[in-house]
């Protein structure tokens, strides 16, 4: 049987080929932003989201989550921040003075662009063709009015009154007027096209860029560049090309001067280029050309006048150029701002990029810094001295900037776009023996989800740090041992109360684990400090005994990543370690903590499997398209032979069952697994998934047959394959656990934030169940709020569950029940007129739901 849930929507996002070839020694993402070549769109790239085929009906986390962040805007006040959540289709709003959360919006289908007037936000949902309007006084929805395809990129005018929104199919601008709601007119011909495509090869995660255009101080015309020669200005009522600026060549964006008399042009390409345009007449008046750099940064900061422009270029670098004397200065301390703001008076500019920096533009100088977060999007505030950053392929905070000291611009907040706890990036999963516990780290939100396989249920979600890896759990299902990568640690939970008992302090970036076959010891490789960590594991009092250089060890960034295997033999005896880097596979003496052998091997050995007794191992050379045979000796260790049955081994797997002794080796790009004699090498049997996508992992069955994870490839979903059976999963998977018996396997799932779990019985189907990483359920936000009269409260479950309502002063008592008993799963809502349960009405003042 299937069990499913509510139906939605779920993005399957296939990586380039080129990507996934990507290295890295040290653990780090690999660059992974391309530009666009004009007429590409977003889904040319990225699937847009879809129905779930073969019945598998899911629900991509539980609200008030906010997954995929999209843009960011502050109110004209400068009081809030609202941010747009394409994969959750909603709008979390920010107060900007306490850094909270304070609503959460649910609009359209893939909500990316978003821009407000002093009485609206209007909100570009790309894959529902809508435009939602959103009344700021009480987040209601004042209107949906239909758009053009794939809205991307929003405008207000000055005076408030119209909203601009350009959709990428079809090239139109729609034109809303915000004092009736209504569509008023569509501008046809109108150039907006993605400029830029970035996705994490870690965690599924992307971000685009659009050409963007601008409404003149006046309000009268549209400015926009054409990616071709000219920058056009569309007269607002008529939707007519009123003035065409030629010799501008390859624009992307525009920008405006403070006093809002002069517009800015960039040119993309090598050279960069800038122009400045009076807006008075529509003359150029200014140009300048970085001869020996490319525009790499598609936004500019203008100061009051227009006489300079601040801008990202290539080689690590940002520039100010200077329209009266076509003159440029290099600034090579900020690196390449990714983003670009600048200050409400124009005087100073913002570069947003691991270097937060502060720019003056009198001076030309970098007058302050902030370093530590890796950013690329932000916004700044109209008012004050306040700015919100963001980098949605890393994280799904928002970081609060406060620049009032411009030379110490400092750090006050870091926001998660929705509610703890969150289940973000799930990557690594781990089943327990006694199938108790199916453990899943969480690379976004820095947790552990515990989840109990028997009912499908969330136990516990256990913040441990950002970038949590690898994960394995104790031949006694009583531990767990958990790799922090940013914190140089393993984390020891003890599952009789899904608790961190103890952070063990390791190697620097600690990534990958084994466990020895008695449980005494965790051996750990640590991806920059290119060390193995030995844990000596006791529970709380675990620490490490040791630390032992093993070569260059990192990851290649097929499937979200793969490490360099660190894998102890089913003896304990020893641990093999692929120095991936060096081309070696180190051989770890235990007993003694040292490395007894070096033998050489083909390009990027990867991943290591051992034979029943460990007298035999197998590793995948990624790079050489083959796998090399390894006699387990200690310092007498040798290779037996290399071999090759197809393209790309990335992950191994071993058959423990039924008295067999195969080694399984599953090939990426060639999508084949194929078993070999764990001693010999030689090919034994062979099953193909050439119809699928990449082939990401495969396993042995309780019986020999073959159990495969599949990408996404064209129309084909992910998919598991169990011998002729094939289930399709909502979004590319990251890797998969299979218990020891076989009966129970679990894929993590990046992109949807999900983990998808097969039970098996001992004849018939799997039953599947598709289990969000978050909590149980969630409060939404009363409406209205203040109130002088009846407010609705409402609640939202993930699944059936008993549940109560009710209302507290803030010392903490009760005044009164709202709703009580058996839910199902969906929304749920109460109406309460600030009376308590005697029916007294109560005092103004603050209550708690």
């Amino acid at each position: 049987m299937q069990r499913t849930t509510a139906c939605v929507l779920s993005l399957l996002l296939a990586l380039s080929g080129a990507a996934m070839a990507t290295t890295s020694p040290d653990g780090s993402l690999p660059p992974s932003s391309m530009t666009v070549a004009p007429g590409t769109t977003f889904t040319d790239l990225a699937p847009a989201p879809n129905s779930v085929r073969d019945g598998l009906n899911l629900d991509p986390g539980e609200a008030p989550e906010g997954d995929y962040l999209g843009a960011a805007i502050f109110t004209r006040d400068g009081q809030r921040v609202l941010l747009t959540n394409r994969l959750t289709d909603n709008v979390t709003v920010y107060d900007a003075e306490g850094n909270t959360l304070t609503a959460d919006i649910d609009v359209g289908t893939y909500p990316g662009a978003i821009a407000v007037s002093d009485d609206y936000a209007v909100v570009a949902c790309a894959f529902s063709d809508e435009v939602w309007i959103i009344d700021l006084t009480d987040y209601s929805v004042a209107a949906v009015l239909p758009s053009g395809e794939q809205p991307w990129v929003v405008r207000i005018s000055p005076d408030g009154t119209r909203a601009y929104v350009a959709c990428d199919i079809g090239d139109v601008c729609e034109v809303y007027d915000l004092t009736t709601l209504t569509h008023v007119l569509t501008i046809t011909d109108f150039p907006v096209s993605l400029v830029s495509f970035t996705f994490g090869s870690e965690n599924g995660r992307n971000a685009v860029t659009f050409t963007n255009f601008e409404v003149t101080p006046d309000g009268q015309y549209l400015m926009v560049g054409n990616r071709d020669t000219s920058v056009l200005f569309f007269d607002h009522t008529t939707g007519a090309v009123a003035e065409t600026v030629g010799g501008i060549v390859n624009c992307p964006t525009v920008g405006l001067s403070g006093d809002g008399n002069v517009a800015v042009a960039l040119g993309a390409g090598n050279p960069a280029r800038a122009w400045r345009i009076d807006l008075a007449t529509f003359a150029v008046t200014g140009a300048v050309t970085i001869d020996g750099y490319s525009l790499s940064t598609y936004a500019v900061g203008v100061d009051q006048t227009g006489t300079k422009a601040f801008l990202g270029i290539s080689g690590n670098s940002s520039a100010i150029v200077r329209f009266d004397t076509a003159s440029h200065r290099i600034l090579t301390a900020t690196y390449t701002p990714f983003g670009i703001g600048t200050s409400p008076d124009h005087e100073l500019a913002l570069g947003i990029q691991y270097r937060w920096s502060v720019v003056n533009f009198a001076t030309e100088q970098v007058i302050g810094q902030l370093q530590g977060i890796s950013l690329d999007r932000g916004v700044v505030s109209p008012v004050g001295t306040r700015a919100a950053s963001f980098s949605p392929v890393r994280s799904e905070l928002l970081h609060w900037h406060d620049y009032s000291n411009p030379n110490s611009p400092q750090l006050i907040a870091s926001t998660p776009a929705g509610l703890d706890p969150e289940g973000d990036g799930p990557r690594r999963v781990a089943i327990a023996p006694d199938h108790s516990r199916l453990l899943v780290t969480n690379v976004i939100s820095g947790n552990l989800t515990c989840i109990d396989p028997a009912t499908a249920e969330i136990v516990a979600i256990l913040p441990m740090g950002d970038r949590v890896q690898d994960v394995a759990i104790t031949s006694d299902s009583r531990w767990a041992v958990v790799c922090g990568f940013n914190s140089h640690s393993v984390f020891i939970v003890d599952l009789t109360s899904d608790t961190v008992v103890a952070e063990v302090p390791a190697g620097v970036r600690a990534g990958v684990v084994s466990l020895a076959p008695d449980d005494s010891r965790a051996y750990v490789g640590n991806i920059q400090g290119n060390t193995v960590s030995v844990i000596a594991l006791d529970g709380a009092d675990s620490e490490e005994i040791a630390e032992v250089w093993c070569g260059v060890i990192g990851v290649v960034w097929a499937t979200y990543g793969v490490s360099s295997g660190v894998v102890c033999s089913p003896t304990g005896e020893y641990v093999l370690i692929a120095a991936s880097f060096d081309d070696q596979v180190k051989v770890l003496d235990t007993a003694t903590n040292t490395i007894v052998a070096s033998l050489p091997v083909p390009d990027f050995p990867l991943q290591i499997a051992f034979d029943r007794d460990g007298a035999y191992a197998t590793v995948t050379n990624y790079f050489s398209n083959d796998y090399t045979v390894i006699e387990v000796d200690g310092a007498n260790s040798s290779v037996v032979g290399t071999f090759a049955a197809g393209s790309r081994p990335l992950r191994t797997a071993y058959r423990h069952a039924d008295g067999a002794d195969l080694l399984g080796i599953a090939h990426y790009d060639s999508k084949n697994f194929v078993s070999v004699d764990p001693q010999s090498g030689q090919q034994i049997e062979s099953w193909s998934y050439a119809a699928y996508g990449n082939l990401v992992q495969a396993e042995f069955g309780s019986g020999g047959e073959p159990i495969a994870l599949t990408a996404a490839s064209g129309s084909e979903p992910a998919m598991v394959h169990f011998a002729d059976n094939h289930f399709a999963l909502p979004a590319n998977p990251a890797s998969f656990g299979v218990s020891d018996d076989r009966l129970l396997w679990a894929v993590a799932m990046p992109g949807p934030d999900y983990v998808s779990l097969f039970q098996w019985a001992t004849t018939g189907a799997p039953e599947i169940v598709n289990v969000p990483l978050s909590g149980p359920g969630r409060l939404t936000f009363p409406s209205p709020n203040p109130t002088s009269g009846t407010t609705r409260i409402g609640f939202v479950l993930n699944r059936s569950a008993d549940a109560a309502l009710a209302v507290y002063d803030l010392r903490g008592r009760k005044v009164a029940d709202l709703a009580a008993g058996s839910f199902g799963a969906g929304g749920h809502h109460a109406f309460w007129d600030g009376r308590d349960s005697g029916g007294r009405l109560l005092p103004a003042g603050t209550y708690c739901v």
